[in-house]
This record gives C-alpha cells, structure tokens and sequence, in this order.
C-alpha cells in the first residue's frame, strides 16, 4: 500500500517483510492472481523495462541500505546492469557516500537509516534522490533533513514490477536535478569568470599608466643625461628591460579583453608585407644576435601594398618571431615566407627548435597556456592573441610541428576585411 509521508510534500514511497523475501523473493514480489502464463510474461516485461533502465542509467550508482541481506542480493540482481552499492547499516552506506561519487539514488529502509545518514547524502549530493522502502513510516528526525531529497516511500511487501518503475523515476528525477544543478553551476562559474576578466582589465589598464611613466624616464636619462655612469645606466637598461616586458604582458590582456568582447576596431591601411616582416626582425635584433640565430626572409608578391591592418600584422609576426627566436637551439634558424596576392595574404615562420608534443600542439592557441619553465616563459597569452587577431582580420592560423623538427606556424589574412566582417568572423 502506498502512503505519504509526513511534511514530504509530494508523493512519496516505502519493501516486503524479510521473511517473506526468504520464503521466495521473486514469487513474493510479483505474485498477482494471474495464470502462470501472465505471471511469466509479466516477469518477462519487467525485466525488459529494467534492461532499458539500465542503459539510460549506466553512469548513475545505486545505493541499497537495508539489515536484510538477502534483500540486498535480490536488489542487486535485478538492478544488475546498474552500479549498486550495499549497507547493513547507516554508518556502511555513509562510508559509501563519500567513497562513491557515481551514487545518485538511494535505495534505504527508512527504520536503519540515521539523520547523519541523510545529512552526509544531501551534503555529497545536493541532487541526490531517496527512495523509502521498509514496513514503516520514517521517524521524524530522519524524514526532516531528507524531506527535499526524498522521492517516494514504498510499503513492503511490494511488486517487483512497482519497485523497478519507482527507481526508473527516481533515476530521472536524479538526472533532471543533475542537470539544473550543473547548468546552475555553470552560470555561476561564468559569472565569476565575467567578474575575474574585468577586474584583471581594470588592473592592466590602470597598471598601464605608471608603467609608461617609468619607460618614459628610462629614455630620458638614457638618451639625455650624459653625466649617468656605467654601472647607473647599466641599471637604468635592466628596468627598461623589465618595464617593456610587463608591459607587453598588461597590453595582451587588455587586447584579450577587447578580443572577447568584441571592442578591437580595424584600421586598414595600405601596407607592404615586406616592411612590415623586416621591421619585426630589426626589433628582435638583440634577441636573435644574443640566441645567435640564423634569419632568412622569403618575400613573394610585394609589387603592390595591400589594404591590411599593419599594427595588428605587426603583432602576430612579432609574436610568432619571437617565439622561433627564444625557443630555437643555439645557431638555430628561422625562415619567414610571406606571400602577396589580392585576395589573400600569407604567411609562414618555421624554426629549426626542439618542435612540441602532440598534446602541446592541440593546446598552443589555448588562453593562459605556457609549456616553457622559468624565465623563458612568457604570460601565456601571445598565441591566443595571435589566433585572435588572424581571425579578426579574415584569415585562419595553424601549427605544423613534429618533436625534434621544430615548429611551422602558418596564417593567412585577407586584404580589405571590414570590422562589421571581422566581428561576423569571431561570432
């Protein structure tokens, strides 16, 4: 017979005597004044219907709490193709609360559970669902912390046919809490992401101004004070040094920024591909000499200049150069082919370095990615940004690399794309 149970405030449920379990578990389940024929085939769709259960379910645990092991074992063998989880009593199926994070359902008698039974499944399972089976009502101190999670109470003795119908909805119940849950974390977690991203904007673009202050007097007492002494200067230069870094650092999370929120405009203009490589390389001079690295340029089709935002061009070659530089061996090279025609225009940076694994490959264009230890890590940002501002400008970016060979960083960019087009690219 089902009941309700008290301040559960939806249809709830309670199974059959021990004793009759022990006289024959299957026939005391599912007798029903029938011919044996309709008893046969009723056990037949039963256990069709629990098959189906089990494959929606397959990831989902069971957990039976009952003092009666014979119970259990027939419990366990008609949710067989399910995880199900036994306890004698409250303090073992509390141990598998908290050793089991695959438990979605309960399955307990409600007269061997404890309230810290129930307390501990709710805490490890906000979305957790139990389903009452025994031969009385719970008592108060366990019905009150379980009243949410609670399903249904079964009274024993009950048909089989009804107990397995009583799981599947109770596993549904659990898969539909499950997910408002996780979607309820999600916004969550984004909101939080939303509130981290503006807040480390705020920082970067109010760092940004102290920092170009200081750059500012580098180069006037680098260039202007003659009476500054070696040792001085010598100081003056690794503070410059230091103060460029940090701010290549701030601009590339004000551009990420920008990036994801759509803010980046684009400023065509006619422009050289051949400059714009050239004027990369003679800024990473000093890099390329200290590395004592080999550079070799490779231009095609630069008859023309072609309508190309060149600051951000400027960039992903800057970063991409500056990668094959700091990353290359000793004596290495670098090759840099760029490729001019109308309606595309192209680019390749191959370095003769120790190249990445598959794994870091499939990760380079990721935010915050750094596979380099120590100094010669950058911000982890660069590559991101690079993506970023291929695609803006119309164009696709790959990476080609094989461990030992180095690595080919490919992008193309089309002459003539629009901010209304760019914006229409990244969405």
């Amino acid at each position: 017979m089902a009941v309700s149970g008290r301040g559960l405030g939806r249809p709830v449920i309670l199974l059959p005597e021990p004793g009759i379990v022990n006289r024959r578990m299957t026939e005391s389940l599912t007798r029903v004044a029938k011919p044996q024929t309709a008893t046969a085939s009723a056990s037949a769709r039963i256990g069709f219907e629990a098959e189906r259960i089990m494959e929606q379910n397959a990831a989902i645990g069971l957990l039976c709490v009952n003092p009666d092991p014979t119970l259990l074992r027939y419990l366990q063998s008609l949710f067989k193709d399910l995880a199900v989880y036994t306890a004698t009593d409250a303090a073992q199926a509390l141990l598998s609360v908290q050793n089991q994070p695959d438990i979605g359902v309960m399955v307990a008698d409600p007269q061997v559970t404890s309230s810290e039974l129930v307390k501990g499944f709710i805490e490890r399972l906000p979305d957790g669902v139990i389903v009452w089976l025994g031969h009385r009502p719970p008592d108060p101190s366990v019905e009150g912390p379980a009243t949410e999670a609670v399903f249904r109470m079964l009274q024993r003795p009950v048909r089989e046919g009804e107990l397995v119908q009583t799981v599947r909805q109770a596993l549904g119940v659990y898969r539909l809490r499950h997910k408002r849950l996780q979607s309820a974390r999600a916004e969550r977690l984004a909101e939080v992401e939303r509130l981290k991203d503006e807040l480390v904007m705020i920082a970067a673009h109010d760092i940004r101004a102290p920092l170009s202050v200081i750059l500012g007097y580098c180069d006037i007492l680098l260039g202007h004070e003659p009476g500054v002494s070696e040792s001085g200067r010598e100081m003056l230069e690794r503070i410059q040094a230091s103060s460029k870094r940090l701010l290549t650092m701030v601009d590339n999370v004000l551009n990420l920024a920008a990036l994801q929120d759509g803010r980046l405009e684009i400023q065509l203009a006619p422009t050289r591909i051949g400059d714009v490589v050239r004027e990369v390389v003679d800024s990473l001079a000093g890099m390329i000499d200290q590395r004592q690295v080999e550079c070799r340029i490779e231009i095609e089709g630069d008859d023309r200049p072609y309508d190309l935002e060149r600051t951000k061009l400027a960039a992903v070659l800057q970063n991409l150069v500056s990668n094959a530089v700091k990353f290359n061996r000793p004596h290495g090279s670098v090759e840099i082919k760029a490729t001019g025609a109308p309606d595309l225009v192209s680019f390749e940076v191959h370095d003769s370095g120790p190249g990445m694994t598959p794994e870091q490959a499939e990760r380079a264009f990721q935010k915050f990615v750094r596979f380099a230890p120590g100094s010669a890590a950058g911000s982890g940002l660069g590559l991101a940004i690079a993506k970023g501002f291929v695609e803006l400008l119309g164009g696709t970016i790959s990476l080609e690399t094989h461990r030992g060979n180095g690595c080919i960083f490919r992008f193309t960019m089309k002459p003539g794309v629009r901010a209304g087009e760019a914006r229409s690219v990244l969405q």
